[in-house]
Formats: C-alpha cells, sequence, structure tokens
C-alpha cells in the first residue's frame, strides 16, 4: 500500500462560512491547497462538502480532516457523529480523523473514545486518525490505542 503523505500547509475553515468558505476553498485549491480541515464544531461540514464537490479537484487528489468534539466522545455517540460528519462532507471516508480536544475532567475514559476512534479507522471511515489540543501528558497516555 502506497504511504500517503499529508500536504502541506492545510488550509483551514474555522470560522468560514457561505459564499466565503466557497470562495475560500476554491482560491485554496485552485492555489495549490490539498489539505482541507474542519471539524464537527465549526458547523461547516456540509458546507466544506459541497464546496470540494463542486470544486475542479477531485476528491481523491484532496486531504480531508475533520475532528469529533468533546461532547461526541462515548463511543457510540463518537461513531454516530462520524457517520453524520462523513454524510454532511458527502463523502465515505476522511483522510485524517481527530480527537478535537480531550474529555473534560476525563469524563469519558481516554481508553473508551480512543478504541472507538480506531475502529472507526478499522470500518475504513478514517485513513489516519490522532488528537489535537492534548497536552504531552495525555498524548503519551494514548500511545498504546495509536492507529
Amino acid at each position: 500500500m502506497m504511504q500517503q503523505v499529508m500536504p502541506n500547509p492545510g488550509f483551514g475553515t474555522f470560522r468560514l462560512e457561505g459564499d466565503t468558505l466557497k470562495q475560500s476553498i476554491h482560491a485554496a485549491l485552485e492555489a495549490g491547497y490539498r489539505h482541507i480541515d474542519t471539524a464537527q464544531f465549526y458547523g461547516n461540514e456540509a458546507e466544506v462538502g459541497a464546496a470540494i464537490h463542486d470544486s475542479d479537484v477531485h476528491r481523491s487528489d484532496i486531504f480531508l480532516t475533520t475532528k469529533v468534539w468533546f461532547d461526541n466522545l462515548e463511543p457510540a455517540t463518537l461513531k454516530a457523529s462520524v457517520d453524520e460528519s462523513l454524510q454532511k462532507l458527502g463523502t465515505g471516508y476522511v483522510d485524517l480523523l481527530l480527537i478535537h480536544w480531550p474529555s473534560p475532567n476525563d469524563d469519558v475514559p481516554m481508553a473508551d473514545y480512543l478504541t472507538a476512534l480506531k475502529e472507526v479507522k478499522a470500518e475504513g471511515k478514517a485513513r489516519h486518525i490522532g488528537i489535537s489540543n492534548f497536552t504531552c501528558d495525555q498524548g503519551g497516555r494514548g500511545d498504546q490505542y495509536s492507529g
């Protein structure tokens, strides 16, 4: 299997919506960006998906990242939220699926949501998985669950 490299830099869509989002994504793709970043929390996954679909760049040439919000970390909720994200994005998979923030006060055990994240990857819904906004200590605790 050919190893996929994450294109750098990525184009972030935080706080973008409507025509501004669509025009920005199209301009980014025309400028050569191939990594588009969104998140459940941004509230724009459907618009990001539509902009990618309407672009001249094929989906397979775009490295698409989204992130699971911390109120969706209970395993069944995480899996349902990923399905919802994929539906909104109009794609069967994302290239990178991240846990956006760790569970506040460890309300959901890290082992539970990292295991669910790994299962989502095994189902082919994410090519790569990871974490963001974790401390070094928190990130180190997740080593045994890396996918």
